[in-house]
């Protein structure tokens, strides 16, 4: 038979118990949250990464672009340079 007494010491030991079991359940759940923000935050610092990468790719194709630009214009100016030579001089013979 189970006195007031053991029955109160038994009630009150399940709730202390329950309250450790939710503090415990909290701290698990917060480690969980903490590195979920550390994922998500390496994750956009990746995309990040990855986007200033692209950019840098972009901006380099652009440049390379402009730079053979140049030196086909450069390149059809001396042709043309020459062939008006090339014309003068066939034209003084």
């Amino acid at each position: 038979m189970i006195t007031t007494r053991e029955s109160e010491i038994a009630e009150r030991t399940k709730k202390i118990e329950l309250i450790e079991a939710s503090k415990e359940a909290e701290r698990q759940a917060i480690g969980i949250k903490v590195q979920a923000e550390a994922e998500k935050q390496a994750s956009a610092d990746r995309a990040g990464a990855m986007l200033e990468a692209a950019r840098g790719e972009a901006d380099a194709e652009k440049l390379r672009a402009d730079a053979s630009r140049v030196r086909f214009e450069v390149e059809a100016a001396g042709q043309r340079a020459v062939n008006e030579a090339a014309n003068l001089l066939s034209s003084d013979r």
